[in-house]
């Protein structure tokens, strides 16, 4: 997984550096665990063992992301 997000990393700075002179921002968010909702049963140990762990929901990286789309960050470019 380690390489997949190094490839991520790099190809978003590839894309700042290209085209950020043309106006396109290109960043990319790297949460961590996030819970999700799930249809399947889960087992009772290991959603206390998941729900023991810090874990992120998707409206946690909501502000981010519509931090990183506004003007306000429109000098943020390629980062992770």
């Amino acid at each position: 997984m380690r390489g997949l997000q190094a490839g991520v990393n790099s190809l978003t700075r590839h894309i700042a550096k290209r085209w950020g002179k043309e106006g396109i921002r290109c960043n990319t968010l790297t949460p961590g665990l996030v819970m999700r909702e799930t249809r399947k049963k889960q087992n009772d140990n290991a959603l206390e063992v998941a729900l023991s762990l810090r874990l992120g929901r998707p409206a946690d990286m909501a502000g981010a992301v519509a931090f990183l789309f506004a003007d306000d960050a429109e000098w943020i470019d390629g980062q992770a």
